[in-house]
């Protein structure tokens, strides 16, 4: 609602889809799909984080530019940023459906399946477990 509540959200965001890009790796299934989600998420507040900057720029620059241009700037610039922000609102709506408890167990089974392939991917016969896949 505000650019410091936009850029917080969009910071996690982005935290979310690194965490989510862990659970999705190279895979095509739904935490890839979720990471996509909250990717194109972050990218629209990124948008308007960016769009806040200009428009704080042109209003400062009000000497410069002459009051009515820096004012239409800003007029412009703000009408965006809000078409910004409902998109991110109605991205929002959909990524969040889901309840968090829900969300948690899918996240687990996501992981178990992920890993369940790495496993069978594994070789055979060293009698030992397999070595957690290397984070990065």
């Amino acid at each position: 609602r505000d650019d410091a509540s936009t850029h917080t959200l969009r910071k996690r965001a982005k935290e979310l889809t690194y965490q989510l890009e862990l659970l999705a790796g190279d895979g095509d299934g739904p935490a890839r799909a979720l990471h996509r989600g909250f990717a194109d998420l972050a990218d629209r507040l990124g948008e308007a984080v960016d769009l806040a900057g200009a428009r704080d720029f042109a209003l400062a620059r009000r000497d410069d530019l002459g009051h009515t241009l820096a004012e239409h700037l800003a007029g412009a610039i703000a009408a965006e940023i809000s078409a910004r922000r409902r998109e991110a609102r109605r991205l929002g709506k959909v990524l969040f459906a889901m309840p968090p408890r829900r969300f948690a167990r899918r996240a687990v089974r996501t992981m178990r399946a992920a890993r369940g392939v790495r496993e069978a991917d594994a070789p055979q016969g060293s009698g030992s477990a397999p070595a957690d896949p290397p984070l990065a």
